[in-house]
């Protein structure tokens, strides 16, 4: 309605300025033509010029006004638009659209502005897609809300949510509900109302959001609606919330109205708190004219109590004169004034006020100097009284320094014997701490010393109750890796006890206990063995790290490299084991031992079998040549040619890391290539190593020079005799067939397997196994590469 109206008056107003500016034209023509036929005077000429410039001026500044007049006709129109036609739902998009065109781009800015506010506002109440909440008032009601919405205008949201991402509820059980609610709303679309009898509660809340903006327009607001009757409540509510601003406002306004807020405020209603603010107030006036200004009030307080025959002061409310002492011993004009008003019968329940006069300022002064010579010759008393006391203290004080002195040397000698008792108290703790452990320890060995099924339990109970025991934590170790050993129902169970939990955290409370290290290396060693589940659940007790810190502290020690290896060989099998192995750099301690260690034939064979469980992972292999790992390999099948295990391990290990093809190279420049061959060769009889030597040849090979290596090596003929002499096992004929496929390559290669009756041992296992595509696809390959030329 107020923008139609306003419409209405600006077409009004339009519509006469063009009805006058017709007629001002017509009476300019008029006027001209007349002039014209006048006299051809020079003089009427010039004066006809000044007429028409005036009447040329006059229109010009018509034209301007109706260039502005239309200008607020449009301005007016795009208001209209603005805030009827675009926010309609009952018109259709494209018209809304089309009116956005006709916007100014200033406009167009506050439009987008308002919509903005207005989305924000309809989300806030429609609470869509909230993802936190806020708890208000005693009944703890919710307000559902967004974190962005919240972070982007307050900086107490921002930097909670910063630090601690994961918090998504506020709870405000001292603010009310419609107070916190009107504040959040404010963050959405900056509209704010607020109630004028609790604006502290809301300046207070705005305050601990951080919301500078809220509080000063709290503050400007408030400063806008002081008056007589609401000043001295609102003073006393900044003074408690410390908003300078409106204490100051309020200080100001208290100066120069006091006498018209006596009038409005009774003084029996004023409570101690504050009376106490005024006086206060009062002392901050200057001093030449304080007392003026407190006479005045006086009179007026009496004057009012005069004509009202019912205003008693009640004892609650009355500040005594030795309360207002306390306060600020500065004052004691008004302490005069009080005591005269005490005097004239305000105190007294039943008496009313008397017509006895109040002393004159004057009058007060010379109150006052009488007392302070009162005071003066009182301190001179207590000046001589203090000096003969003085003496008194002196002579006391020297006997109490005798008194110290026979005391200090009585401590000296009973501190001496204190010293000897701490030389000894340590012998007697470790005395009584051994005395414990032994008992602990009897009691350990007589509960587990029948071995029985009970004795899982008892174990892990007693490494539960004594964390701090390391010889209980190292025989429980040792007897949880006995009973792990024995059968897999028993590795279950130590999982299902949490006795893994109880190995791992020994190892991870005594870290330089090299007994606790090896007895926890081994028996997690033991309790993965042939177990997956176990494996998990040591990786999710963070139990993989103790064995890669036991074998970087105890580097010297072979048994904890050894079981260090081994350990880690076992739980290795599982793949996300090899990633996280890796990620504790747990690789590079099982090279060390093997090089620290190059004759320990039982630390190559289990670091052998380490790199290959650990070394199948394409990163893992990488990572592996990077830490010069595969020499230490090579090394070990050089040095310990007989021992069938560290052989069998080893051609697996150069096999599974042979895959990369940069991992070839590295062999091949090793020297790698020999012992593998060497190693069939002289186990021909062990079917494992053939298995391996075969699959380790076919993924070396699978590359240029390392085909003629392996020929000039007389590496094809080994391949082939495994093949002849176990026709009937699977892995030998697949793996022959394949490295045969990818060695034939070669012209020489090919004349060499020729020549060994190779293409027979292929045709035979094609023969011998039909029905097993694997061997049949590479056989194929094989044979059509064989006898291309």
């Amino acid at each position: 309605m107020r923008n139609s109206s306003k419409e209405i008056d600006s077409n009004r107003k339009i519509k006469n300025k063009k009805s006058n500016k017709k007629s001002n034209q017509k009476s300019n023509k008029k006027s001209n033509q007349k002039s014209n036929q006048k006299s051809n005077k020079k003089s009427n000429q010039n004066q006809n010029q000044n007429q028409n410039q005036k009447s040329n001026q006059k229109s010009n500044k018509k034209s301007k006004k109706k260039s502005k007049s239309k200008s607020n006709q449009n301005e007016n129109q795009i208001q209209k638009i603005s805030f009827q036609e675009i926010y309609s739902k009952e018109k259709s998009q494209k018209i809304q659209i089309s009116k956005l065109y006709q916007f100014p781009p200033q406009e167009l800015n506050k439009f987008l502005i308002c919509e903005l506010l207005s989305n924000y506002k309809k989300m806030f109440q429609n609470e869509e897609n909230c993802d936190f909440i806020i708890y208000a008032g005693k009944n703890n009601q919710k307000i559902p809300c967004h974190k962005s919405i919240l972070n982007s205008r307050s900086k107490f949201f921002y930097e909670n949510h910063h630090e601690k991402s994961e918090i998504e509820e506020l709870y405000l059980p001292q603010f009310e509900y419609d107070i916190v609610k009107s504040i959040i709303s404010f963050l959405y679309d900056s509209e704010f109302k607020f109630d004028l009898n609790k604006f502290e509660k809301y300046f207070q809340l705005s305050k601990d959001f951080k919301l500078t903006s809220l509080t000063i327009k709290i503050e400007k607001e408030v400063s806008e609606q002081i008056n007589k009757k609401n000043v001295i409540p609102i003073y006393f509510k900044s003074i408690s919330i410390e908003s300078n601003y409106l204490s100051n406002i309020c200080e100001n306004f208290i100066k120069e109205n006091i006498n018209k807020i006596i009038e409005e405020k009774q003084i029996g209603s004023i409570n101690n708190k504050e009376l106490t603010e005024i006086i206060q107030l009062i002392q901050s006036t200057p001093k030449e004219n304080r007392i003026n200004l407190i006479w005045k009030l006086a009179q007026d307080w009496k004057n009012k109590f005069k004509q009202s025959n019912k205003n008693l002061i009640n004892k609650e409310k009355y500040i005594d004169p030795i309360q207002i002492q306390e306060i600020n011993n500065e004052i004691q004009d008004f302490h005069l004034i009080i005591d005269n008003i005490k005097n004239e019968g305000f105190i007294s329940n039943n008496s009313r006020i008397q017509n006895n006069p109040i002393l004159s300022p004057t009058d007060q002064l010379q109150l006052i100097n009488q007392k302070n010579e009162e005071l003066n010759q009182e301190n001179k008393k207590l000046k001589k009284k203090n000096k003969r006391q003085d003496k008194i203290i002196q002579q006391k004080d020297q006997e109490i320094n005798q008194f110290k002195q026979s005391i200090q040397q009585k401590e000296n000698k009973i501190q001496k014997q204190k010293n000897k008792i701490k030389e000894i108290k340590p012998q007697l703790e470790i005395f009584e701490s051994e005395i414990k452990v032994h008992k602990t320890l009897e009691d350990f060995i007589n509960q587990i010393s029948n071995l029985n099924e009970n004795s899982i339990e008892e174990t892990i109970k007693y490494m539960k109750q004594c964390p701090n025991n390391q010889k209980i934590q190292e025989n429980g170790c040792f007897i949880l890796q006995k009973f792990a050993n024995k059968n897999e129902d028993n590795r279950n169970k130590l999982r299902n006890l949490k006795g893994i939990k109880r190995v791992i955290k020994a190892m991870n409370n005594f870290p330089n206990n090299q007994d606790i290290q090896y007895q926890g290396c081994s028996a997690l060693w033991v309790i993965v063995k042939h177990n997956n589940e176990n494996k998990i659940e040591i990786r999710n007790l963070k139990g993989i790290e103790p064995i890669i810190k036991a074998m970087n502290n105890f580097p010297n020690n072979q048994d904890i490299q050894y079981k260090g290896c081994g350990a880690l060989w076992n739980i290795g099998v599982n793949n996300e084991n090899k990633i996280e192995i890796r990620n504790l750099k747990g690789i590079e301690p099982i090279i060390k031992a093997m090089n620290n260690f190059p004759n320990n034939q039982n630390i190559q064979y289990k670091g052998c079998g380490a790199l290959l469980n650990i070394g199948d992972n394409d990163e893992n292999e990488i990572e592996i040549r990077n830490l010069k790992g595969i020499e230490p390999i090579i090394k070990s099948m050089n040095n310990f040619p007989n021992n069938q295990d560290i052989q069998y391990k080893g051609c697996g290990a150069l096999w599974i890391i042979g895959d990369n093809n940069e991992n070839k190279i590295e062999i091949r420049n090793l020297k790698g290539i020999k012992p593998i061959i060497k190693a069939m060769n002289n186990f021909p009889n062990n079917q494992d190593i053939q298995i391996n030597g075969c699959g380790a040849l076919w993924n070396i090979g699978d590359n240029k020079e390392n085909k003629i290596e392996i020929r000039n090596l007389k590496g094809i003929k080994p391949i082939i005799n495994a093949m002849n002499n176990f026709p009937n096992n699977q892995d030998i004929q697949y793996y022959g067939c394949g490295a045969l496929w990818n060695i034939g390559v070669n012209k020489e290669n090919k004349i060499e397997i020729r020549n060994l009756k190779g293409i027979e041992s292929i045709i035979k296992a094609m023969n011998n196994f039909p029905n097993n595509q694997d061997i049949q696809e590479k056989g194929k390959r094989a044979l059509e590469k064989l006898q291309k030329n």
